[in-house]
């Protein structure tokens, strides 16, 4: 299964699993696994939507956008994707907006 650590501090990370993931290992909200952890060499970018791209490249902020790791872009696409309603989904994409401008804004500083 893909999945992604998040920091909870102290060097220290959680692994958040479904319920079908919990099901398929045996577990419960909370319960402490071990796990192996293999890196993806080759991850694949999702396709980003039309809704999404047009402002991104309107902005000039699609090579911003781009230079995110594939997970952080395939976790923006993917919760944009999820908006269960238009106006959610208009502000997501007004938040990846915001992340790709302040992405560009780092990437000139460090020229």
């Amino acid at each position: 299964m893909r999945a992604s650590l998040q920091p909870s501090g102290g060097g220290c990370h959680r692994l958040r699993l479904n319920a079908a993931a919990r099901r398929l290992a045996n577990t419960r909200p909370c319960d402490r696994l071990r796990v192996d952890l293999r890196s993806d060499e080759n991850p694949v970018a999702h396709a980003i939507p039309d809704d999404l791209h047009r402002p991104l490249r309107d902005e000039d902020l699609m090579a911003a956008f781009e230079d995110m790791p594939v997970g952080k872009r395939n976790h923006i696409v993917q919760w944009i994707e999820s908006a269960a309603r238009t106006a959610t989904r208009e502000g997501r994409i007004a938040l990846a907006l915001e992340v790709a401008q302040k992405r560009r804004a780092r990437m000139i500083r460090a020229r």
